[in-house]
């Protein structure tokens, strides 16, 4: 009978201390029988999970849906572990609560006896606010690596004389000690750095009076000398009314303190770069208050920093108002909301009255627990002012080009007529007198009708130039035999190839009619054949073709002169392109070229929507040119 009373007694102080440590810890504490049903929950996981205890209990561990499901065999494999007594280290995994959320928390489960039960019991650790807290350090310090996976925390228990009666796993994973050190009745103080260990009695006292104490950090020793720095939380162990003991977690913040110490050093970088950059920098808050700015920010305002931080920037900038300054921030906000990187181009006019222009990049950050604007203005002063320049003189480039057109247009219309009336008076006089004059004027009569005829092809070139550049060169078309034109142009050019005793050959059908500007074909005919008469040596053959070809018209003009390179056919339809002649053919000052008769010739052909090109092998091969038009 004592036997069994005091077995009971012995059962009810196992339950009792469970209930206190449960009652105590900060982590979520189940137990399970060894089929997996739970048998007990404290408060922790009821809210932590969403379940009353009442709808858990009896029901399989598995009921609460883990994550990722890959884990469920896992469980189930680290269940038989449990049963067959080994203790499962910490495990991360995200567990699905009565609402329908995951929590990510970390478990550690081992076998306990309470009485003659033998129980399994899961430690539950709520890491949800350490996950969140490593996503936002990775966010903000995107410079440095990922901090690695956070470790479980330390479970330990003491008696009132600071022996140790209880630990977790990882605790003798992370001091370094086993099991066997636990049987020597171990003291608690032997985890705290000689520096520390007044500090911890002094606490350690308080707790044993009740008296409620805060988490601190100290520095934690470890079996081979080597040290941590860790977070304590401890709370005495209540029996029967009385202390007994004390409970606590330590939580190692190596991790949170090399983080800090990292975000100082990255904080020192960026205030260096700050400082040296050329760049005007601010951080402003959503009030355009000036939280930040550096060096050439204040050089630019013409203040010392005590001046400018913590005033709002419309304040600082003698030109911007109000309304100017949160119309900038929300657009911004706008443009980073669009994910819109592009600058946006800043103005303002100093104090002494001096403009200025700057480019503004912008980003929105993390400063002082507040998301701030980060703006970064890079002064493009000179290059505004010399787009200013350069635009001046362009409008004043386009003025003279506009004075010249009009000069040529009005020159050329007032040379055309006393032209006329020059080259009509030397016609007459040569009909009249010819009969009569020697030789030598004939020749000189010769040689001004031939200069007359120069200067007035030049004029007609022109005026056709004005008209291009000023889009008023129209055509009046009609339908006319092309064959017929083809010849009456050829025959018009009759005395050129005849007097370098040359041949023109026509493959040309009996007719075809087309829809065309009469005048405008003939410049381009004449123009053609002209050029293969004049870059043509003496005795040279020439062949103009025309062929209808899959609703298109095609007009050869194929000749044996100097030929054309790579290089002159690429320009050769420019205004004012000209080709290399032979010493031959720059000795014929009579058919000196004005480099303007191609160029008109394919503005002519494309407003009949054709096309006007050129082949040539080479140098001294010849050249053909071709031009093609629709036949409709």
């Amino acid at each position: 009978m004592t036997e069994s009373n005091n077995k009971n007694k012995e059962l009810a102080k196992t339950k009792e201390n469970y209930q206190i440590l449960t009652k105590n810890s900060p982590f979520s504490i189940i137990l399970l029988n060894m089929d997996g049903n739970f048998v007990d929950l404290d408060k922790n996981s009821e809210k932590l999970f969403g379940y009353k205890r009442e709808e858990l209990l009896g029901k399989h561990f598995t009921f609460l849906s883990i994550h990722p499901s890959g884990f469920i065999q896992t469980t189930d494999r680290l269940f038989k572990s449990v049963i067959n007594g080994e203790i499962i280290e910490p495990l991360d995994l995200q567990i699905r609560n009565k609402k329908g959320q995951l929590v990510w928390v970390s478990i550690i489960a081992f076998l306990v006896k309470i009485g003659e039960q033998k129980l399994i019991q899961i430690i539950i650790q709520d890491i949800e606010k350490k996950v969140l807290l490593a996503q936002k350090i990775r966010q903000s310090e995107k410079k440095y690596r990922d901090l690695a996976e956070l470790l479980p925390d330390i479970i330990f228990k003491a008696d009132n004389d600071l022996k140790l009666t209880y630990a977790n796993s990882i605790a003798f994973k992370k001091f370094g000690y086993d099991r066997k050190d636990l049987k020597k009745g171990f003291n608690i103080l032997k985890f705290v750095a000689p520096k520390d260990t007044d500090r911890a009695i002094s606490n350690i006292r308080k707790i044993f009076k009740g008296e409620s104490t805060k988490p601190n950090e100290y520095l934690i020793l470890k079996k081979d000398g080597t040290t941590f720095s860790a977070q304590i939380n401890s709370r005495p162990i209540y029996q029967d009314g009385k202390i007994v003991g004390i409970s606590g977690v330590i939580h190692d913040i190596s991790d949170l303190i090399d983080a800090k110490e990292k975000l100082k050093e990255s904080e020192e970088k960026f205030r260096t770069i700050t400082r040296t950059s050329p760049n005007l920098i601010f951080i402003f808050d959503s009030r355009a208050r000036v939280l930040e700015c550096n060096k050439s920010a204040e050089e630019a305002l013409e203040l010392s920093r005590e001046k400018i931080i913590n005033k709002k920037i419309y304040n600082l900038l003698f030109s911007l108002s109000k309304e100017q300054a949160f119309s900038t921030l929300e657009r911004i906000l706008k443009n980073i909301k669009n994910q819109i990187h592009d600058p946006i181009e800043f103005s303002y006019t100093s104090r002494n009255g001096k403009k200025k222009w700057y480019q503004l990049y912008y980003s929105i950050i993390k400063y002082a627990d507040e998301n701030c604007f980060h703006v970064e203005l890079q002064d493009f002063s000179t290059l505004k002012m010399a787009e200013q320049i350069i635009r001046e003189e362009n409008e004043k480039l386009m003025e003279l080009d506009e004075i010249r057109k009009n000069f040529i247009d009005i020159a050329s219309h007032e040379l055309k007529s006393p032209l006329s009336a020059v080259y009509g008076s030397l016609q007459f006089f040569y009909d009249l007198n010819r009969e009569k004059l020697d030789k030598n004027s004939l020749e000189l009569i010769e040689i001004a009708k031939n200069g007359s005829i120069r200067l007035k092809n030049l004029i007609l070139n022109l005026l056709d130039i004005s008209r291009i550049d000023s889009k008023k060169l129209k055509l009046h078309k009609q339908q006319l035999d092309l064959v017929e034109l083809i010849k009456d142009c050829v025959n018009d050019l009759k005395y050129l190839y005849y007097k370098k005793n040359q041949s023109i050959d026509f493959e040309l059908p009996q007719e075809l009619y087309m829809n065309i500007d009469k005048s405008g074909f003939e410049r381009i005919i004449t123009n053609l054949v002209s050029n293969a008469i004049k870059y043509s040596s003496q005795h040279a053959r020439i062949k103009v073709s025309l062929k209808s070809n899959k609703g298109n018209v095609e007009i050869f003009v194929k000749d044996e002169g100097i030929g054309l390179t790579e290089q002159e056919i690429k320009k050769l339809f420019k205004k004012f392109s000209k080709i290399e002649r032979s010493q031959d053919l720059k000795n014929d000052i009579n058919r000196e070229g004005t480099g303007l008769g191609l160029y008109i010739s394919k503005q002519i052909v494309e407003l009949h929507n054709g096309q006007i090109w050129v082949t040539s092998e080479g140098r001294n091969k010849g050249s053909t040119f071709i031009v093609k038009l629709p036949l409709n």
